[in-house]
């Protein structure tokens, strides 16, 4: 998977080279894309300071909060098979 600067996370078939999915949800770019441990949902953190769990197969995220709310990225990370994300950010007066 990949994210850009057109607010959307690609999932590409490496054999013919091309995107199967697009998820356009965010206002802003995607900062951080992260598979599961079993590679069934990803984890992604955008600009506009949401954390997004996102299922490929359904256009609407499966779970959506705030993040942190500094001016600065966030970032996001699935912790193994525990079904846990690590996130990493800043304050608002960072």
């Amino acid at each position: 998977a990949t994210s850009g600067f057109d607010c959307s996370i690609k999932i590409w078939d490496i054999e013919k080279g091309m995107s199967i999915c697009s998820q356009e949800i965010a206002t802003k770019e995607y900062q951080c894309v992260s598979w599961n441990y079993d590679g069934s949902t990803l984890a992604a953190f955008s600009k506009d300071k949401f954390l997004r769990v996102l299922d490929p197969r359904s256009k609407a995220p499966a779970q959506e909060i705030i993040g942190h709310e500094g001016p600065k990225g966030g970032r996001c990370l699935w912790l193994g098979s525990k079904g846990k994300i690590l996130t990493t950010g800043f304050s608002k007066s960072a």
